[in-house]
Protein backbone atom coordinates (compact mmCIF):
# COMPACT_ATOMS: atom_id res chain seq x y z
CA UNK A 1 0.00 0.00 0.00
CA UNK A 2 1.51 3.33 -1.03
CA UNK A 3 1.49 5.87 1.78
CA UNK A 4 -0.21 8.52 -0.35
CA UNK A 5 -3.19 6.23 -0.88
CA UNK A 6 -3.42 5.34 2.80
CA UNK A 7 -3.07 8.97 3.90
CA UNK A 8 -5.97 10.00 1.68
CA UNK A 9 -8.24 7.35 3.22
CA UNK A 10 -6.96 8.17 6.73
CA UNK A 11 -7.88 11.84 6.28
CA UNK A 12 -11.31 10.94 4.87
CA UNK A 13 -12.02 8.67 7.85
CA UNK A 14 -10.90 11.36 10.26
CA UNK A 15 -13.13 13.97 8.62
CA UNK A 16 -16.15 11.68 9.01
CA UNK A 17 -15.45 10.97 12.68
CA UNK A 18 -17.31 12.80 15.46
CA UNK A 19 -15.45 15.26 17.68
CA UNK A 20 -15.65 15.36 21.47
CA UNK A 21 -13.99 17.95 23.69
CA UNK A 22 -11.74 16.96 26.55
CA UNK A 23 -12.09 18.96 29.74
CA UNK A 24 -10.71 18.84 33.28
CA UNK A 25 -13.45 16.40 34.30
CA UNK A 26 -13.18 14.12 31.26
CA UNK A 27 -12.66 10.42 31.86
CA UNK A 28 -12.19 7.91 29.05
CA UNK A 29 -11.28 4.22 29.28
CA UNK A 30 -10.10 2.83 25.93
CA UNK A 31 -9.77 -0.88 25.23
CA UNK A 32 -9.17 -2.77 21.99
CA UNK A 33 -9.38 -6.40 20.86
CA UNK A 34 -11.51 -7.94 23.59
CA UNK A 35 -12.46 -10.56 20.98
CA UNK A 36 -15.44 -12.04 22.79
CA UNK A 37 -16.35 -15.50 21.50
CA UNK A 38 -18.61 -18.36 22.48
CA UNK A 39 -17.29 -18.74 26.01
CA UNK A 40 -15.31 -21.88 25.17
CA UNK A 41 -11.62 -22.63 25.29
CA UNK A 42 -10.90 -20.63 22.13
CA UNK A 43 -12.61 -17.49 23.47
CA UNK A 44 -9.88 -14.87 23.98
CA UNK A 45 -11.70 -13.12 26.82
CA UNK A 46 -12.95 -16.28 28.53
CA UNK A 47 -10.19 -16.57 31.14
CA UNK A 48 -10.61 -12.89 32.12
CA UNK A 49 -14.41 -12.93 32.33
CA UNK A 50 -14.69 -12.11 36.04
CA UNK A 51 -11.92 -9.54 35.84
CA UNK A 52 -13.60 -7.74 32.92
CA UNK A 53 -16.92 -7.63 34.77
CA UNK A 54 -15.24 -6.30 37.93
CA UNK A 55 -13.29 -3.57 36.10
CA UNK A 56 -16.17 -2.38 33.94
CA UNK A 57 -18.94 -2.71 36.50
CA UNK A 58 -16.97 -1.98 39.66
CA UNK A 59 -14.67 0.85 38.57
CA UNK A 60 -15.25 2.48 35.20
CA UNK A 61 -19.06 2.58 35.30
CA UNK A 62 -19.54 3.97 38.83
CA UNK A 63 -16.62 6.39 38.43
CA UNK A 64 -18.16 8.00 35.34
CA UNK A 65 -15.78 6.91 32.61
CA UNK A 66 -16.76 6.92 28.97
CA UNK A 67 -15.97 3.45 27.64
CA UNK A 68 -14.39 3.38 24.17
CA UNK A 69 -14.44 -0.08 22.59
CA UNK A 70 -11.79 0.48 19.94
CA UNK A 71 -12.63 -2.39 17.61
CA UNK A 72 -12.66 -6.20 17.52
CA UNK A 73 -14.88 -6.33 20.60
CA UNK A 74 -16.62 -9.38 19.15
CA UNK A 75 -14.72 -11.98 17.18
CA UNK A 76 -17.16 -12.52 14.33
CA UNK A 77 -14.31 -13.95 12.29
CA UNK A 78 -14.27 -17.10 14.42
CA UNK A 79 -17.70 -17.22 16.11
CA UNK A 80 -21.34 -16.67 15.23
CA UNK A 81 -22.97 -13.52 16.56
CA UNK A 82 -25.76 -15.41 18.34
CA UNK A 83 -23.23 -17.55 20.24
CA UNK A 84 -21.29 -14.47 21.34
CA UNK A 85 -24.43 -12.70 22.55
CA UNK A 86 -25.58 -15.76 24.50
CA UNK A 87 -22.17 -16.24 26.14
CA UNK A 88 -21.60 -12.67 27.30
CA UNK A 89 -24.94 -11.52 28.71
CA UNK A 90 -23.39 -9.85 31.76
CA UNK A 91 -20.83 -7.90 29.73
CA UNK A 92 -23.51 -6.77 27.29
CA UNK A 93 -25.64 -5.70 30.26
CA UNK A 94 -22.72 -3.51 31.39
CA UNK A 95 -22.35 -2.12 27.86
CA UNK A 96 -26.08 -1.33 28.01
CA UNK A 97 -25.57 0.63 31.23
CA UNK A 98 -22.75 2.66 29.70
CA UNK A 99 -24.94 3.30 26.64
CA UNK A 100 -27.90 4.37 28.79
CA UNK A 101 -25.65 6.98 30.40
CA UNK A 102 -24.47 8.18 26.99
CA UNK A 103 -20.95 6.98 27.77
CA UNK A 104 -20.37 4.14 25.28
CA UNK A 105 -18.42 4.60 22.05
CA UNK A 106 -18.20 1.45 19.93
CA UNK A 107 -15.67 1.45 17.09
CA UNK A 108 -15.43 -1.35 14.57
CA UNK A 109 -12.40 -3.41 13.62
CA UNK A 110 -11.98 -6.06 10.97
CA UNK A 111 -13.25 -8.84 13.24
CA UNK A 112 -16.54 -7.16 14.15
CA UNK A 113 -17.06 -5.29 10.90
CA UNK A 114 -19.94 -7.66 10.14
CA UNK A 115 -22.07 -5.70 12.62
CA UNK A 116 -22.40 -3.02 9.96
CA UNK A 117 -24.71 -5.35 8.03
CA UNK A 118 -27.17 -5.77 10.89
CA UNK A 119 -30.45 -3.96 10.25
CA UNK A 120 -30.87 -3.14 13.94
CA UNK A 121 -27.49 -3.06 15.66
CA UNK A 122 -27.56 -3.12 19.46
CA UNK A 123 -25.33 -0.03 19.66
CA UNK A 124 -24.47 2.81 17.36
CA UNK A 125 -21.05 2.18 15.88
CA UNK A 126 -18.23 4.40 14.70
CA UNK A 127 -15.12 3.93 12.61
CA UNK A 128 -13.21 6.74 14.30
CA UNK A 129 -13.47 9.20 17.19
CA UNK A 130 -11.67 12.51 17.71
CA UNK A 131 -10.91 13.82 21.20
CA UNK A 132 -9.79 17.46 21.20
CA UNK A 133 -8.25 19.66 23.83
CA UNK A 134 -6.42 23.00 23.47
CA UNK A 135 -6.31 22.74 19.67
CA UNK A 136 -4.73 19.29 19.88
CA UNK A 137 -6.32 16.01 18.88
CA UNK A 138 -6.23 12.37 19.87
CA UNK A 139 -7.70 10.42 16.97
CA UNK A 140 -8.98 6.93 17.85
CA UNK A 141 -9.47 4.15 15.29
CA UNK A 142 -8.99 0.41 15.34
CA UNK A 143 -5.97 0.44 13.05
CA UNK A 144 -6.73 -2.32 10.54
CA UNK A 145 -7.18 0.47 8.01
CA UNK A 146 -3.39 0.86 7.97
CA UNK A 147 -2.67 -2.83 7.40
CA UNK A 148 -1.91 -4.02 3.90
CA UNK A 149 -4.36 -6.89 4.29
CA UNK A 150 -7.41 -7.14 6.44
CA UNK A 151 -10.55 -9.26 6.18
CA UNK A 152 -14.05 -7.93 6.61
CA UNK A 153 -16.35 -9.75 4.23
CA UNK A 154 -18.89 -12.49 4.87
CA UNK A 155 -16.89 -14.83 2.64
CA UNK A 156 -13.63 -14.26 4.52
CA UNK A 157 -15.34 -14.66 7.90
CA UNK A 158 -16.94 -17.92 6.69
CA UNK A 159 -13.55 -19.27 5.58
CA UNK A 160 -12.09 -18.52 9.01
CA UNK A 161 -14.98 -20.05 10.98
CA UNK A 162 -15.51 -23.15 8.87
CA UNK A 163 -12.03 -23.98 7.58
CA UNK A 164 -9.24 -22.17 9.43
CA UNK A 165 -10.56 -22.43 12.98
CA UNK A 166 -11.36 -26.20 13.01
CA UNK A 167 -7.93 -26.91 11.54
CA UNK A 168 -6.23 -24.42 13.88
CA UNK A 169 -4.91 -22.37 10.95
CA UNK A 170 -3.94 -18.95 12.27
CA UNK A 171 -5.15 -15.81 10.53
CA UNK A 172 -2.98 -13.18 12.15
CA UNK A 173 -0.98 -11.69 9.34
CA UNK A 174 0.14 -8.54 11.12
CA UNK A 175 0.69 -10.31 14.44
CA UNK A 176 2.81 -13.07 12.93
CA UNK A 177 5.15 -10.81 10.99
CA UNK A 178 6.99 -8.11 12.98
CA UNK A 179 7.88 -6.40 9.71
CA UNK A 180 4.24 -6.00 8.72
CA UNK A 181 3.37 -4.95 12.25
CA UNK A 182 6.04 -2.25 12.07
CA UNK A 183 4.89 -1.04 8.65
CA UNK A 184 1.32 -0.72 9.93
CA UNK A 185 2.57 1.38 12.83
CA UNK A 186 4.79 3.42 10.51
CA UNK A 187 1.87 4.37 8.26
CA UNK A 188 -0.08 5.63 11.27
CA UNK A 189 3.02 7.39 12.59
CA UNK A 190 3.66 9.20 9.33
CA UNK A 191 0.01 10.23 9.01
CA UNK A 192 0.02 11.56 12.57
CA UNK A 193 3.19 13.56 11.92
CA UNK A 194 1.79 15.11 8.79
CA UNK A 195 -1.41 16.19 10.59
CA UNK A 196 0.26 17.13 13.87
CA UNK A 197 -1.98 14.86 15.96
CA UNK A 198 -1.70 11.83 18.24
CA UNK A 199 -3.32 8.56 17.18
CA UNK A 200 -4.73 5.86 19.45
CA UNK A 201 -5.27 2.46 17.85
CA UNK A 202 -5.31 -1.30 18.49
CA UNK A 203 -5.16 -4.16 15.97
CA UNK A 204 -1.41 -4.88 15.96
CA UNK A 205 -1.29 -6.44 19.43
CA UNK A 206 1.75 -4.42 20.44
CA UNK A 207 1.41 -1.89 23.26
CA UNK A 208 2.73 1.59 22.47
CA UNK A 209 2.97 4.65 24.66
CA UNK A 210 4.32 7.83 23.13
CA UNK A 211 5.42 5.73 20.13
CA UNK A 212 7.55 3.42 22.32
CA UNK A 213 7.05 -0.33 22.67
CA UNK A 214 7.44 -2.30 25.87
CA UNK A 215 10.82 -3.45 24.54
CA UNK A 216 11.91 0.19 24.16
CA UNK A 217 10.76 0.94 27.72
CA UNK A 218 12.60 -2.08 29.10
CA UNK A 219 15.81 -1.08 27.37
CA UNK A 220 15.47 2.46 28.70
CA UNK A 221 14.82 1.13 32.20
CA UNK A 222 17.94 -1.04 32.05
CA UNK A 223 20.05 1.88 30.86
CA UNK A 224 18.68 4.14 33.61
CA UNK A 225 19.29 1.44 36.21
CA UNK A 226 22.88 0.96 35.09
CA UNK A 227 23.54 4.72 35.13
CA UNK A 228 22.00 5.08 38.57
CA UNK A 229 23.78 2.06 40.03
CA UNK A 230 22.63 1.20 43.51
CA UNK A 231 22.23 4.64 44.99
CA UNK A 232 19.37 3.50 47.19
CA UNK A 233 21.53 0.90 48.92
CA UNK A 234 21.26 -2.82 48.90
CA UNK A 235 24.52 -3.71 47.18
CA UNK A 236 25.24 -5.33 43.86
CA UNK A 237 22.91 -8.24 44.58
CA UNK A 238 19.87 -5.96 44.46
CA UNK A 239 21.02 -4.39 41.19
CA UNK A 240 21.67 -7.82 39.70
CA UNK A 241 18.20 -9.00 40.78
CA UNK A 242 16.51 -6.03 39.08
CA UNK A 243 18.54 -6.49 35.91
CA UNK A 244 17.62 -10.16 35.82
CA UNK A 245 13.92 -9.29 36.02
CA UNK A 246 14.28 -6.94 33.06
CA UNK A 247 16.30 -9.49 31.07
CA UNK A 248 13.64 -12.15 31.58
CA UNK A 249 10.91 -9.77 30.44
CA UNK A 250 12.88 -8.76 27.34
CA UNK A 251 13.35 -12.44 26.50
CA UNK A 252 9.60 -12.95 26.89
CA UNK A 253 8.86 -10.02 24.57
CA UNK A 254 11.25 -11.41 21.96
CA UNK A 255 9.62 -14.85 22.16
CA UNK A 256 6.30 -13.19 21.39
CA UNK A 257 7.79 -11.94 18.11
CA UNK A 258 7.70 -8.31 19.19
CA UNK A 259 10.95 -7.88 17.31
CA UNK A 260 13.30 -5.21 18.75
CA UNK A 261 14.63 -4.55 15.26
CA UNK A 262 11.28 -3.30 13.99
CA UNK A 263 10.34 -0.57 16.45
CA UNK A 264 9.92 3.08 15.63
CA UNK A 265 12.59 4.00 18.19
CA UNK A 266 15.11 1.70 16.51
CA UNK A 267 14.40 3.46 13.21
CA UNK A 268 13.92 7.05 14.24
CA UNK A 269 16.42 7.28 17.09
CA UNK A 270 16.41 10.42 19.23
CA UNK A 271 13.81 12.32 17.22
CA UNK A 272 10.95 9.94 17.89
CA UNK A 273 7.69 11.89 18.15
CA UNK A 274 5.29 10.75 20.93
CA UNK A 275 2.31 10.54 18.59
CA UNK A 276 1.23 6.86 18.77
CA UNK A 277 -0.63 5.12 21.60
CA UNK A 278 -1.85 1.54 21.65
CA UNK A 279 -3.29 -0.16 24.76
CA UNK A 280 -2.04 -3.47 23.39
CA UNK A 281 -4.14 -6.62 23.35
CA UNK A 282 -6.85 -6.36 25.96
CA UNK A 283 -6.24 -9.89 27.19
CA UNK A 284 -3.13 -11.05 28.91
CA UNK A 285 -2.79 -14.39 30.60
CA UNK A 286 -3.99 -12.78 33.82
CA UNK A 287 -4.87 -9.19 33.17
CA UNK A 288 -6.57 -6.59 31.01
CA UNK A 289 -4.96 -3.57 29.35
CA UNK A 290 -6.56 -0.15 28.95
CA UNK A 291 -5.58 3.38 28.05
CA UNK A 292 -7.10 5.99 30.32
CA UNK A 293 -7.53 9.70 29.74
CA UNK A 294 -8.41 11.44 32.97
CA UNK A 295 -8.38 15.21 33.30
CA UNK A 296 -4.92 16.38 32.30
CA UNK A 297 -3.27 12.96 31.95
CA UNK A 298 -3.11 9.91 29.71
CA UNK A 299 -1.87 6.58 31.04
CA UNK A 300 -1.59 2.91 30.14
CA UNK A 301 -2.80 0.54 32.83
CA UNK A 302 -2.83 -3.20 33.44
CA UNK A 303 -5.70 -4.52 35.56
CA UNK A 304 -5.08 -7.69 37.53
CA UNK A 305 -6.68 -9.59 40.37
CA UNK A 306 -4.72 -8.91 43.54
CA UNK A 307 -4.13 -12.61 44.10
CA UNK A 308 -2.32 -12.79 40.74
CA UNK A 309 -0.03 -9.83 41.32
CA UNK A 310 3.50 -10.64 40.16
CA UNK A 311 6.79 -9.19 41.27
CA UNK A 312 7.94 -8.62 37.70
CA UNK A 313 4.84 -6.57 36.91
CA UNK A 314 5.17 -4.49 40.08
CA UNK A 315 8.82 -3.79 39.31
CA UNK A 316 7.95 -2.36 35.89
CA UNK A 317 4.89 -0.36 36.96
CA UNK A 318 5.11 3.30 37.91
CA UNK A 319 2.71 2.54 40.74
CA UNK A 320 0.18 -0.07 41.79
CA UNK A 321 -3.22 1.07 43.09
CA UNK A 322 -5.10 -1.42 45.22
CA UNK A 323 -8.89 -1.81 45.16
CA UNK A 324 -8.92 -4.08 48.15
CA UNK A 325 -12.68 -4.33 48.56
CA UNK A 326 -12.92 -5.63 44.98
CA UNK A 327 -9.77 -7.73 44.88
CA UNK A 328 -8.36 -5.62 42.05
CA UNK A 329 -5.10 -3.83 41.39
CA UNK A 330 -4.48 -1.20 38.72
CA UNK A 331 -0.85 -1.18 37.58
CA UNK A 332 -0.01 2.16 35.97
CA UNK A 333 2.62 1.25 33.38
CA UNK A 334 3.11 4.65 31.69
CA UNK A 335 1.72 8.13 32.26
CA UNK A 336 2.07 11.56 30.69
CA UNK A 337 0.43 14.97 30.77
CA UNK A 338 -1.75 15.79 27.77
CA UNK A 339 -0.08 19.19 27.48
CA UNK A 340 3.34 17.54 27.39
CA UNK A 341 2.23 15.24 24.56
CA UNK A 342 0.83 18.20 22.66
CA UNK A 343 3.96 20.33 23.12
CA UNK A 344 6.36 17.58 22.09
CA UNK A 345 4.33 16.55 19.04
CA UNK A 346 4.10 20.20 17.96
CA UNK A 347 7.81 20.79 18.58
CA UNK A 348 9.24 17.58 17.15
CA UNK A 349 7.01 16.96 14.12
CA UNK A 350 8.63 19.65 11.95
CA UNK A 351 12.14 18.37 12.73
CA UNK A 352 11.41 14.65 12.57
CA UNK A 353 13.47 12.64 10.06
CA UNK A 354 12.26 12.85 6.48
CA UNK A 355 9.78 10.04 6.04
CA UNK A 356 8.02 11.16 2.92
CA UNK A 357 10.41 9.33 0.62
CA UNK A 358 9.77 6.00 2.33
CA UNK A 359 7.17 3.61 1.09
CA UNK A 360 5.53 1.80 4.03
Amino acid sequence: MRFSRFFESFCALRERSPVERLGPESRYAIVSDLRMGDGGGADALGHNRELAEAVLGGVYLPEGYTLVLAGDTEDLRSFWSKDITASWERIYALFDEFAAQGSLRKLLGERDLGLIRKSRPRYNFLHGLRLERDDFEFFILHGHQAARYFAGTDYQDFIQRQLHKPRKIRDERDMDDPGRLYRTELRLYRASLRLGIATIFGHTGRALFESCTEYDDLRSSIEALLRKGDGDGGGESRLDAMLELYRKRIASVERQRKSPGTTLRATEGGTLVPSLFNPGPANWRRGLSFLEIEGERIRSVRWIETKHERRSLRSRALRVEQFGDRGLARCVMNEAELRSVKDRVSLLSPVAPALESRQA
